[in-house]
């Protein structure tokens, strides 16, 4: 629960007076709206003296985590939207490490990483986002001096583009990192400085990159040898270059936008040919992908799900360099007219969801569908969504 109810717990009776100085998991966030009871409002007051301005919300923390008592706290969570002294994140993240914490869940306004952050010993996990404030003014923390974090398995950070190598330093002191999440942006125009990201990380089994703003990189280079699981989200404007990706069995792809002559959105895809599920979608649907070189053959290829904003021409590509599908999902039946029968004949499942299309389109284009010869007799082809043939298989 949000440490401020921990904290009204001393209101019920007497031998709760000091059981909320032992709870393991603390919880603080200044723009928590839930209503109270008056009672309860009233002990905030009392506790808290207001809620309402920043001072009061810097006691309230500051006495908690002097009064805490739990020779290890499993979760420190602080997340401040409106603006405070730099002393005061820093002053936090000192008490949270005196506390031997384990997960570390930071939103707030923090110009550099404390020596005490860099060098916890028994961090697990660590969530470091600015607020809306400094991500406007395209202001980056920053790491001046070289990270050990040995516990570290867990690192889920936002940066701005140009100080990357912020970033980067972190990545490089947790030498048992198997979790990223890494969000890089910048204001259009703000930088000349184009820099490779380079992601040397032999023990990552999980990769999500959030890329936006025309963020232009010369490349991405993944050299991930136990890498399952990759995430790209936002605008694909840098060179992907797989140096090791041979563990790599799951992919998604949300793409909002494209560099205009679609080389990039190949060499990403020839990367991807080891996998066994992708799926892929286009957030700004009036934009539309396709290929400029051959597709490379997806040997393992079992699990496909492509959305919103495929050529009717790319679907049949993608089917014949496919070997052993179990499940394609598209919005559109035509699109899948033209599969090469060799690669039918082990189709299993074929899932089409109708968007925005009326009952006698719906009806016309399974009925056209339905038709096609089937390779695999096995095959089952389904209908999702829209009109009266919602969840019909044949």
């Amino acid at each position: 629960m949000p440490t401020k109810f921990a904290v009204r717990t001393t209101i019920l009776a007497k031998r709760f007076q000091y059981s909320w100085m032992f709870v393991t998991n603390l919880d603080f966030d200044d723009d928590d709206s839930t209503n109270a009871t008056d009672i309860f409002s009233r002990l905030a007051l009392l506790l808290t003296e207001s809620r309402h301005n920043s001072d009061s919300f810097i006691k309230f923390v500051d006495r908690v985590l002097e009064s805490c008592r739990s020779p290890q706290v499993n979760l420190v969570r602080i997340h401040v939207y409106y603006k405070v002294r730099e002393s005061c994140p820093s002053k936090w993240i000192d008490k949270a490490v005196r506390l031997n914490v384990r997960e570390l869940d930071l939103r707030l306004s923090l110009s550099h990483l404390p020596l005490s952050l860099r060098t916890c010993k028994t961090l697990t996990k660590l969530v470091f986002h600015r607020t809306g404030r400094d991500r406007q003014a395209s202001k980056c923390w920053e790491c001046p001096e070289r990270v050990s974090l040995p516990c570290l398995k867990t690192l889920d950070i936002d940066v701005c583009d140009d100080p990357h190598e912020n970033a980067f330093r972190v990545i490089s002191g947790c030498p048992l990192l198997e979790n990223l999440s890494l969000e890089v942006y910048r204001v259009w125009g703000e930088y000349e400085r184009q820099d490779d990201y380079i992601f040397n990380i032999p023990t990552l089994k999980r990769l999500k990159l959030m890329l936006g703003y025309d963020l232009v990189n010369h490349k991405v280079v993944l050299n991930v040898p136990k890498l399952e699981y990759f995430v790209l989200c936002g605008e694909l404007f840098s060179l992907f270059v797989m140096e090791d990706v041979s563990s790599l069995a799951e992919v998604t792809l949300s793409i909002e936008r494209l560099d205009s002559d679609h080389h990039l959105w190949d060499e990403l895809f020839k990367g991807l040919s080891g996998v066994k599920s992708l799926s892929a979608q286009n957030e700004n649907s009036r934009g539309c992908f396709g290929f400029i070189s051959p597709l490379p053959v997806f040997q393992n290829m079992k699990h496909l799900e492509l959305n919103r904003f495929w050529n009717p021409e790319f679907i049949p590509l993608v089917l014949e360099s496919s070997i052993h599908f179990s499940c394609v999902e598209n919005q559109s039946m035509k699109n899948l007219i033209g599969l090469n029968r060799r690669n039918a004949e082990v189709l299993k499942t074929v899932t089409i969801t109708w968007r925005n299309l009326c009952f006698q389109e719906e009806t016309r284009l399974a009925a056209k569908l339905l038709k096609v010869p089937r390779a695999s007799h096995d095959c089952e082809v389904s209908f999702i969504g829209g009109g009266s043939l919602s969840n019909a298989s044949y």
